[in-house]
């Protein structure tokens, strides 16, 4: 049982850093495309 809360611990960690990694993303790239932004 502890072994699949970890697992889901672990899934809920990476998908906010990829979520906040995307955002980081997004406006770069959105700045780098339209630089009047």
């Amino acid at each position: 049982m502890q072994v699949i809360i970890h697992t889901i611990e672990v899934a809920l960690v990476l998908s906010f850093v990829l979520g906040l990694l995307l955002g980081l993303f997004k406006k770069v790239f959105a700045v780098k495309v339209d630089p009047k932004v």
